[in-house]
């Protein structure tokens, strides 16, 4: 099977837990046999071959590049934004490198900065579309659904007008999958799709661990951006009033908007509470007895949960997006974060050793994750598109 992967970014261009997964997804199908090409943008044309995969680099054709993440004038800002609601100026390179390439299938994924009228080039050229949904990027321009550190309940009149051509064009898409229910439920509730003849849950893949050593040292912690609609201040508040503090320092792995950390650092850093960058995942996980995800808003899946369970480490989560989805009885606990006290009371049980960690229980919570696994039922969708297609 010959698979067109279309996705803005691409390793090792990396904005957060999106790229990784696509990127194991597109080794992990050529990998069996199929024939792979990614098409991605940066700031030039570039040829590369990654892991076996062809990568084909298209030239930013925005305002500004995607990559990296920062802030902007506000004016540039709002000027990229109205261009991503449909951007036609990478139709002649896209139409150009599937036609070369005949794939069976297009299977696109984050579209944020290279825009939706790729489905529009896909569908003139007759090619089933499988789009993964893995943030907010068709509801809201800033992929997020939360203001002032809240999940939003619905759409803003901002959102509708961004987001008015996405729901339009998403009428080309052959089938859509949510990396959670969470995510594809919201999307459906907003009519999005509408023609879609097959819409599943298939969720992110992570790879196995093969060594278990952990060097715990009497530390939890938390991994991921440092931002507040991430609940760090829920977090460190919860942290400082409990029983936990007396016993394991916090330790908080990740970065973030200089503007919100230079005061939370100064605010809160201390020898117990300690502020220490980018970590390698797995390291990170294997040093501390506990992960804490306090997300405040919509998390569409939660890809350090299952970081977490594959390194052998226990969890608390928040009750909000598809987190719930992730909890599993016997190495993680759900906290509600409309009540902060709930978490402060997990810490004191897990001081207390009141809860009982199953160790068993984490291999058997990864098999729905398993790399091969998570291919396999993108391949067994292609493969129905594909005769939907024929026939």
């Amino acid at each position: 099977m010959k698979i067109a992967l279309i996705a803005t970014l691409y390793p090792p261009y990396i904005l957060g837990g999106a790229e990784h997964s696509t990127a194991l997804l597109a080794k992990q199908w050529q990998a069996m046999g199929h024939e792979v090409l990614v098409i991605t943008t940066a700031l030039s044309d570039m040829h590369e071959v990654m892991d076996g995969v062809r990568v084909e680099r298209i030239a930013n054709k925005n305002i500004y590049w995607r990559f990296p993440q920062r802030d902007k004038p506000i004016l540039r800002k709002a000027l990229w934004h109205a261009v991503d609601t449909y951007n036609p100026f990478y139709r002649k390179a896209l139409t150009h490198l599937l036609l070369e390439f005949r794939p069976d299938v297009v299977t696109t994924g984050n579209l944020c900065g290279i825009s939706v009228t790729v489905w529009q080039t896909c569908n003139r050229l007759n090619l089933p579309i499988v789009h993964t949904l893995r943030d907010y990027y068709m509801l809201c321009p800033q992929q997020t659904m939360s203001k002032h550190n809240s999940a939003c309940a619905k759409q803003c009149t901002v959102c509708k007008i961004y987001s008015r051509n996405k729901k339009r064009l998403s009428r080309y898409v052959n089938a859509v999958v949510g990396i959670s229910q969470s995510i594809l439920d919201r999307h459906m509730a907003y009519g999005y799709f509408p023609a879609t003849l097959e819409r599943t849950v298939i969720p992110n893949s992570v790879p196995r661990i093969t060594s278990h050593a952990r060097t715990e040292q009497n530390a939890i912690g938390y991994m991921g951006r440092i931002s507040q609609e991430k609940g760090i201040e829920l977090l460190i508040e919860a942290y400082l009033h409990s029983e936990i503090a007396d016993t394991h320092i916090l330790r908080i792995a990740g970065n973030g908007n200089q503007e919100y950390m230079h005061p939370l650092v100064q605010h809160y850093g201390s020898d117990r509470v300690q502020f220490v960058g980018q970590q390698d995942a797995n390291s990170f996980l294997s040093s501390i007895d506990l992960l804490v995800v306090p997300s405040l808003w919509n998390e569409p899946f939660g890809r350090v949960v299952i970081e977490a369970y594959a390194a052998h480490c226990p969890v608390f989560l928040s009750n909000k997006g598809a987190l719930p989805e992730l909890q599993e009885d016997g190495i993680s606990w759900m906290f509600e974060v409309e009540h902060p006290e709930s978490l402060t009371t997990l810490f004191n049980q897990f001081a207390r050793h009141e809860l009982t960690v199953q160790p068993q229980k984490f291999e058997a919570a990864l098999d729905r994750y398993d790399e091969q696994t998570v291919a396999q039922q993108y391949i067994t969708l292609f493969q129905k598109m594909i005769q939907h297609e024929q026939n």
